[in-house]
């Protein structure tokens, strides 16, 4: 959210105009940022577990720069597969990069992802989700595999992602 707000007085923009014109533009995305209470067409109803039920959910806080990003799964392939033509190819690395601790101690996340698996099987990967919904992105890093679950649940077990990867690259670890 820092981040967001700091673009947006750097660039003397709102941070969706900002996003629109350097990612969602370039790449044929529709993607909405909900950084005001407005309505998005066609948008789907969340829901959570309620009893033997489901109840309706939806908390539309208008908080950008860590979520509010309503995406098709069109969209969100449109991005995958674009994201090497916004970044160039040493930013691009570095995005999937590791971290390191000042102790030297190295951990798995890289700025917004986490990196799992072994060489020949790397996988970012990265979940989320807000009152109603679950989302995870499996990018494979190695073998070009990328797995998008969306669900309007937001219970969903998301590592079905780890299950759809088992059965479409059998071997991975």
């Amino acid at each position: 959210m820092l981040l967001a707000r700091v673009l947006e007085v750097a660039g003397k923009r709102r941070f969706a105009e900002l996003l629109a014109a350097e990612v969602l533009r370039p790449l044929g995305m529709t993607t909405v940022v909900l950084d005001r209470a407005r309505s998005i067409p066609a948008r789907a109803q969340g829901y959570q577990r309620s009893g033997r039920g489901w109840k309706a959910v939806r908390d539309d806080v208008p908080v950008t720069g860590d979520g509010n990003l309503f995406a098709s799964l069109d969209d969100l392939v449109r991005w995958d597969r674009g994201l090497g033509t916004l970044l160039p190819p040493a930013a691009l690395g570095a995005l999937f990069t590791p971290g390191q601790l000042d102790s030297g101690v190295a951990h798995d996340y890289a700025l917004g992802w986490t990196i799992n698996g072994e060489l020949g099987h790397r996988v970012a990967e990265h979940s989320g989700g807000w009152t109603g919904t679950a989302t995870s992105i499996a990018r494979g890093l190695d073998d070009g595999l990328t797995i998008i679950i969306l669900s309007n649940d937001e219970g969903f077990d998301l590592e079905l992602a780890d299950r759809i990867a088992a059965v479409m690259q059998p071997g991975l670890p």
